[in-house]
């Protein structure tokens, strides 16, 4: 199919590089940091610099208690990560549509990252490269070639927040 050869021809793997740089960048996006709050932010403007108009942050509380147990070097040992109505979002870009509107696509991953083998109080360090900024750079990209496209469907990319805790932010969405 010329169209979908086309639309492949448009990926750029700079492109996906630079996205998955510029989250890692944030050192962490841990669910209640100042990092999440400003990766949050960057995200919907990167929507909106590629020319979606339809972008929203859809805002949640986080109330959650969860114990992982971990294998360390040093042995096995147990994390708890508790929230209290912590304020998270989901970003969302929307671009309708041509011809069903009503009828719509999903693309997503979640932005999130977590050191699960760290406590809750020493996550300033958790880039998530490949979990989960590969898949928003990814998410990111086909966001980005499909800008101009003529879609006859709704897409629809969420960008989820709070899922490493137990899913969260889709649950919402």
């Amino acid at each position: 199919e010329p169209a979908i050869a086309n639309l492949v021809a448009q990926v750029s793997a700079d492109s996906i590089e630079a996205n998955i740089r510029r989250l890692v960048g944030f050192e962490t996006r841990f669910i209640g940091s100042d990092s999440n709050a400003a990766a949050t932010r960057w995200l919907g403007e990167t929507f909106q610099s590629m020319g979606y108009k339809e972008v929203r942050f859809d805002t949640f509380l986080v109330n959650q208690d969860r114990t992982y147990r971990v294998t360390l070097d040093s042995g096995e040992a147990f994390h708890r990560f508790v929230f209290q109505n912590v304020e998270q979002w989901n970003v969302v870009a929307t671009k309708l549509g041509t011809l069903h509107q009503d009828r719509k696509l999903v693309l997503g991953g979640h932005f999130d990252s977590i050191s699960i083998d760290r406590t809750q109080s020493a996550q300033d360090v958790a880039p998530g490269t490949d979990d989960n900024a590969s898949g928003i750079a990814a998410v990111l990209e086909i966001a980005r070639v499909l800008r101009d496209a003529n879609l006859e469907m709704t897409v629809e990319f969420v960008l989820f927040g709070a899922e490493e805790l137990g899913l969260i932010g889709s649950q919402d969405y």
